[in-house]
């Protein structure tokens, strides 16, 4: 069936209603064909981000996309985690958090915690997000072939 408005003006909300009670109305071989092109697309998609040019991250312009895209081939094992910002967020992710609290009570306590680090405890988490940050990028340079 077609997903094209009566005329321009036709809202988006009208479009979607229509093709609602369209769907409803189809039988399960009906829908079965629509089902399976569906499934062929998703699959392709899926192909598409297991094996495109890690260069088209750096070729994408606006930030949002770029970023969209990389968080995408991390889920995929295809180019590695970045690591903490500060000792701070490396202690924090490591934190063993109280089911029983909401997380902002966690983070108030997780801050509580780090607060009562010694300076050399802070350094240390410092210098470990150091080397993973170095690690990080040799990585992604290997991969992007720099």
């Amino acid at each position: 069936f077609s997903a094209t408005r009566a005329s321009p003006e036709t809202p988006a909300k009208e479009v979607m209603q229509l093709l609602s009670q369209k769907w409803k109305s189809m039988t399960v071989a009906q829908k079965r064909v629509y089902n399976l092109q569906a499934e062929k697309s998703r699959k392709n998609y899926e192909q598409f981000f297991k094996t495109a040019p890690l260069s088209m991250l750096e070729d994408l312009e606006d930030k949002k996309d770029r970023e969209k895209l990389r968080k995408r081939l991390v889920e995929l094992g295809r180019l590695p985690k970045k690591p903490p910002v500060s000792g701070y967020q490396l202690y924090q992710s490591r934190a063993r958090r109280d089911p029983k609290l909401s997380v902002t009570e966690n983070l108030t306590a997780i801050a509580a915690q780090y607060q009562k680090l010694s300076e050399g405890q802070k350094e240390k988490l410092s210098a470990e997000v150091v080397v993973m940050k170095e690690q990080y990028q040799r990585d992604y340079d290997r991969l992007l072939g720099h």
